[in-house]
């Protein structure tokens, strides 16, 4: 997952901190862009990342309920890999279950990991696990 920056040809492992909001309102309070990146940057460092290690993917003004936002679709267009994308909590990547799951499974495709911080969570561990216990439903078998 390391890429060689241009700038001095040293090997990098980006994360995405990645804030989303929907409309001005939400910018009022504490979901508000500013207070996401905030709250972002410091869990970004007590990880143990570095400023030259983190992007920030913003979108301001658009739902969760679509995948069509410019933040999400620069981190589907695969330009640049990250090993962590994390945002505040699971509601800022998504608003629908359905497009989550295929956020979470592009990302398992790429080695990327996504993270809601706010309820500690792997969403790519969190979806295994959601999908073995409906696995196990469907065959009949107790669940675990």
């Amino acid at each position: 997952m390391l890429q060689t920056n241009e700038k001095d040809n040293k090997k990098i492992e980006y994360i995405a901190l990645y804030c989303r909001v929907n409309s001005a309102n939400s910018q009022a309070n504490d979901l508000g862009i500013k207070a996401q990146k905030e709250r972002l940057a410091l869990w970004a460092k007590q990880q143990g990342f570095t400023q030259e290690q983190i992007i920030y993917l913003v979108d301001s003004g658009f739902s969760g309920r679509t995948l069509g936002r410019p933040g999400i679709q620069q981190f589907l267009s695969g330009g640049r890999r990250y090993a962590v994308v994390a945002a505040v909590d699971f509601s800022r990547f998504s608003r629908d279950l359905a497009l989550a799951d295929e956020l979470i499974d592009y990302a398992d495709t790429q080695g990327t990991t996504l993270y809601a911080v706010n309820q500690d969570t792997s969403l790519n561990q969190w979806k295994r696990e959601r999908d073995q216990y409906l696995y196990a439903l469907l065959k009949g078998g107790a669940a675990q």
